[in-house]
């Protein structure tokens, strides 16, 4: 997806891309939502990175207090991630990131 971003904002950094205010206008929404996917994504991964980070800390000091707010993250988190890959299977043009990221999170 990155390449595309890359493509569309070439694409938009033409001195001509503006004599087609349409097609112009298309490729600046289709910019847009595939920049706002990769952000939300990017956030998840973060989070979930820092989650386990506490959790790993919480291990290693042996504080069972952060037990039950972990595993509500933890659940919140996979229902987030879960949400995101219903909707790029649902959009069909992604499947490749979410069979990527499956395998991924089984190694």
């Amino acid at each position: 997806m990155e390449r595309e971003i890359k493509a569309l904002e070439t694409e938009s950094a033409s001195p001509d891309f503006w004599q087609d205010p349409i097609k112009a206008g298309a490729v600046m929404r289709q910019l847009s939502g595939k920049k706002d996917l990769i952000d939300v994504w990017r956030r998840l991964e973060k989070d979930v990175a820092d989650l386990y980070d506490v959790a790993i800390l919480a291990i290693k000091e042996g504080d069972d207090s952060l037990k039950a707010e972990i595993q509500r993250e933890s659940k919140k988190l996979a229902s987030q991630f879960e949400r995101l890959e219903n909707q790029l299977v649902l959009g069909g043009d992604y499947d490749a990131i979410v069979s990527t990221n499956r395998r991924g999170s089984q190694q």
